[in-house]
């Protein structure tokens, strides 16, 4: 087991590089730790005022928000007279957004999408120091303290200084990092002979990333650190399937967190299962496909609101992510509220002929029933082209498991998905994983 002066040395390191990069966040943490117990009529007063300060800044400091008629509301319920702001918006009007001076020696953040069209904006120093907290108060829930050491299943970046900068970032943090870009077995034995050595306190990254090494640790005979106290997953959609094996094979329970680059975690999940909202830090709501509110219960976009960055406010951003809101209290104590279930992003879900929705692990489900029936299949991918055409990809090492999987497949589909839907198979080596290191296995192409 680690001992006590290196956990320490560990959380000094972190706070020392938190200072020096002017994000300074325990002050931030101590505040946010007392807000989580606030009851709903306290949190909705935090966010009114704080969101009625970002409009007047808003109004008052940038070209993209100066013609907007409301710079204060009277209610949370007044939010929709506001206009949405998409990824396409920030994309096109990044010099309008930002708020002048207050922008100066801000934070750049960038995201690519999984859809590969990047995202660019930057974060006051006080709005990071904000992020930092409330990230670690929800890792708090999962018993991960700043500094702790950790394994990063992660993307890596492809250019040299960025490179450098990542590792140096990754020694500051006293954490490593399994790059989940491209890897072979060799690689995957690799990765788990350092987690050997470094002994991390907990693992967080891909859920794809974890999954993908829970089975190369299962297939091996091979097992976790047992200084493992958690694993984090991230990024991707968690399924009950991708839990229940991660966690068979770390031996540590997995936590759920939902984020995104532009804003940082959205929501933690909690001991007892629960995805609290950041709602201290952001306003978040979901909306119907004509802008309305949801109701509790009901699933819609995602649209939150940064309630600190005042270098570039962010208002009303659409993430393209869907999800369903709810009301009910959780055994925790917690009193932030809960997303019930996050369904993914937009172009994760597809659509029928009919417009029908279908959720990702609908589909996943006809391959997980496969699996547990013997058929060997070691990886699919889904891609819808047209409203009734979906192309599948399969890994497998038997060629008649290929076409028991697709005959299989596209029986279901034409059972529930549409009665004539074109369902073409291939048979691949490898599922291929997409530029930021992510994997989507179920997706939607426009048309």
């Amino acid at each position: 087991m680690l001992s006590g002066n290196q956990m320490v040395l560990g959380r000094f390191f972190y706070d020392f590089a938190a200072l020096l990069q002017r994000t300074p966040y325990r002050k931030e943490l101590e505040a946010c730790l007392e807000r989580q117990y606030w009851v709903a009529a306290e949190l909705e007063a935090w966010q009114l005022a704080h969101l009625n300060q970002l409009l007047g800044h808003a109004k008052s400091s940038t070209e993209y928000y100066a013609a907007v008629t409301e710079s204060r509301l009277s209610s949370l319920n007044d939010l929709p007279c506001l206009p949405l702001l998409a990824k396409q918006d920030v994309r096109q009007h990044v010099r309008r957004l930002k708020a002048g001076r207050d922008a100066r020696g801000a934070i750049r953040k960038t995201t690519g999408g999984s859809t590969g069209a990047p995202v660019t904006l930057l974060k006051s120093r006080h709005a990071m120091s904000v992020e930092l907290a409330v990230a670690w108060r929800g890792m708090g829930w999962a018993g991960v303290s700043p500094g702790d050491r950790q394994v990063r299943f992660w993307g890596l970046p492809h250019r040299r200084v960025a490179r450098i900068k990542a590792r140096l970032t990754d020694f500051v943090a006293s954490r490593i990092r399994c790059s989940a870009f491209s890897f072979t077995d060799k690689d995957l034995a690799r990765y788990h002979a350092q987690l050997s050595r470094f002994r991390p306190i907990y693992a967080y990254g891909y859920v794809s990333m974890l999954r993908e090494f829970s089975e190369y640790m299962v297939s091996r005979g091979l097992s976790a650190p047992d200084s493992l106290k958690a694993v984090v997953a991230t990024a991707e959609p968690l399924t009950d399937f991708d839990r229940r094996e991660i966690e068979s094979a770390f031996g540590v329970r997995v936590y759920n967190e939902y984020g995104c680059g532009e804003v940082g975690t959205i929501a933690h999940e909690c001991e007892h299962g629960s995805l609290h909202i950041n709602a201290d830090s952001l306003i978040v709501e979901t909306l119907r496909s004509d802008g309305s509110p949801c109701k509790t219960g009901e699933s819609g976009q995602i649209v939150v609101t940064d309630l600190h960055n005042f270098a570039m406010p962010v208002i009303r951003y659409a993430l393209e992510d869907y999800a369903t809101c709810t009301i009910s209290k959780c055994r925790c104590g917690i009193n932030l509220p809960i997303l019930e279930s996050i369904q993914g992003r937009e172009y994760d879900v597809l659509i029928n002929k009919f417009g029908q929705r279908f959720h990702g692990e609908f589909f996943l489900y006809i391959f997980e029933d496969l699996k547990n029936s013997g058929v060997p299949v070691s990886g699919v991918r889904v891609t819808q082209t047209s409203p009734d055409k979906v192309d599948l990809e399969i890994v497998s090492s038997n060629s008649e498991s290929v076409d028991r999987v697709g005959d299989v497949f596209r029986k279901k589909l034409r059972q529930s998905f549409s009665d004539t839907v074109q369902v073409d198979v291939s048979e691949v080596k490898h599922i291929e994983r997409e530029a930021s290191g992510k994997m989507r296995v179920i997706r939607r192409r426009d048309f």
